[in-house]
């Protein structure tokens, strides 16, 4: 455990509480290591950093190696990033301070364990049948990666080869369609294109039962609101009132600065405590100039227990 007081923030006044690494089983979706993760976090000068795997924690016991730990000479606090459905929105939420041990073991019982490559074969099959119904195209399959960093490229290839509807036609360029059919289409609960999501995320009351039952003040933040399809005010509103998270990630590459003020101000309103992210998958300069902007790291870092602090 490192004492929070160890510090001098003068030095190191930026911290990261959210990121991932590429790991030899493959249930994260980052492509860095985790030893690149913290030789970044240390070029940075950060006072903490958080690495969240999705549905996973192995980096975690990676990361106890000394070899490995020696590489960032800051905080490092384990998180991990779960796919739950608020109010049948799908989105993720971060949790941190748990016993590493319990939350593995969670983790792995898990109903159905949405690591990127579950994740990619049931959305890809699902998106398949939905197509089908919808279009009376059939994708293929086949070649569509399994792999949730590139399920979604090759589905829309197919569309904009095979539909000549609507959706087809959006934008020719792949990211924008991509975007537009997340948020209208699959991952929208109100479209008739919609996802059954419950084959692959889980219901946040359960997960929030489950993860506290690893710890004795185990936290859930709201992670990045803006990318929750265009539903952002009905899952917090619901995460909120319901007391089913502890804070939100109001810092997050993808919410602009009056956006970012406006979950602060949220968060301040009804208690909540506040985090930023980068969010870093790889390396990415625009990701490292965002963080270097974020301060009050002392500020973010009391609001925790140092306890689980590594």
């Amino acid at each position: 455990m490192i004492k929070f007081s160890a510090f001098n923030l003068k030095e190191r006044n930026t911290v990261d509480f959210h990121g991932h690494t590429f790991t030899e089983k493959g249930r994260d979706d980052g492509t860095l290591s985790i030893e690149e993760q913290f030789i970044i976090a240390e070029e940075l000068n950060h006072a903490l950093v958080s690495i969240t795997p999705h549905n996973c924690i192995e980096v975690h016991k990676q990361a106890q190696n000394p070899e490995v730990r020696h590489l960032f000479s800051g905080i490092w606090f384990p998180g991990t990033e779960i796919g739950v459905l608020v109010d049948d929105v799908p989105t993720e939420v971060l949790v941190y301070q748990f016993n590493i041990n319990t939350m593995d073991d969670e983790l792995s019982n898990l109903p159905i364990n949405a690591s990127p490559d579950a994740y990619g074969r049931y959305v890809t099959q699902a998106t398949n049948e939905m197509i089908s119904n919808q279009f009376g195209v059939n994708i293929d399959f086949e070649c569509v990666d399994g792999d949730c960093r590139r399920w979604l490229d090759g589905i829309h290839k197919q569309i904009i080869e095979k539909c000549p509807g609507r959706l087809a036609k959006i934008d020719p360029r792949l990211e924008q369609c991509r975007k537009y059919f997340l948020r209208k289409g699959l991952l929208n609960p109100d479209s008739p294109l919609a996802l059954n999501m419950g084959g692959i995320y889980h219901d946040i009351e359960f997960i929030r039962e489950m993860v506290n039952s690893c710890g004795d003040n185990v936290q859930i933040f709201y992670a990045h609101p803006m990318e929750s399809h265009g539903h952002m005010n009905r899952v917090r509103n619901y995460l909120t009132e319901n007391k089913l998270i502890n804070g939100i990630e109001c810092g997050h590459p993808s919410a602009n600065p009056t956006q970012q003020q406006e979950q602060i101000n949220y968060c301040k309103n009804h208690g909540l405590k506040i985090t930023v992210g980068s969010d870093r998958h790889h390396h990415d300069p625009a990701k490292d100039n965002f963080i270097k902007n974020q301060h009050n790291s002392s500020e973010l870092i009391l609001q925790f227990d140092e306890r689980y602090f590594m």
